[in-house]
């Protein structure tokens, strides 16, 4: 097993904090999900580490550091979840209204056709976020039936709309790439 590294090529904890901060703001009151996934020599990914913060503190940025600087290996994956959850279980039935909506879009083209994303964050080479910002929040239930019609849209992963998705953090590398 490796051991934690800090590698500013590996991990730009300045993309990372800003994500973060960025995210949490327009979720709704509750626990900031982030996971890191590793994979076997066989290739299989498996999560190796979930962490809740309250995306309600001040100090989320700083903690999300602090937790990655410790925890972060070599070769590992970092996912983040567009909702908060109401508990420690990354699942839609945990999720909480939010004002963000998500598309995962890979092999789309930038900008997208449709409404105008608030936000497109690349997760790897021709691969995108586009995140849209709603005026006020919205049930889990509702944000996955209108992020699932602006994939259909834009042609995005449609796969990637549920209220549980977790997605790569940017400032990480994606292995394969």
């Amino acid at each position: 097993m490796s051991k934690p590294v800090h590698d500013p090529n590996l991990l730009d904890l300045r993309a990372v904090t800003e994500q973060v901060e960025w995210v949490s703001e327009l979720q709704g009151s509750g626990l900031f999900c982030l996971r890191l996934v590793s994979e076997d020599t066989s290739g299989k990914k498996f999560p190796r580490k979930t962490q809740f913060f309250d995306n309600r503190s001040g100090q989320i940025g700083l903690k999300v550091r602090q937790f990655l600087r410790q925890e972060f290996r070599t070769g590992d994956h970092v996912f983040y979840g567009v909702s908060a959850y109401s508990e420690t279980r990354a699942r839609a039935v945990h999720a909480v209204a939010g004002r963000l909506l998500h598309v995962d879009a890979d092999n789309v083209p930038v900008p997208p056709p449709g409404p105008k994303p608030s936000r497109i964050v690349q997760s790897s080479p021709g691969n995108y976020h586009f995140f849209y910002v709603l005026d006020s929040p919205v049930k889990p239930s509702e944000a996955q039936r209108l992020s699932k019609g602006l994939t259909k849209l834009v042609g995005g992963d449609a796969g990637g709309h549920s209220a549980a998705k977790l997605l790569r953090m940017p400032g990480t590398i994606n292995v394969k790439y």
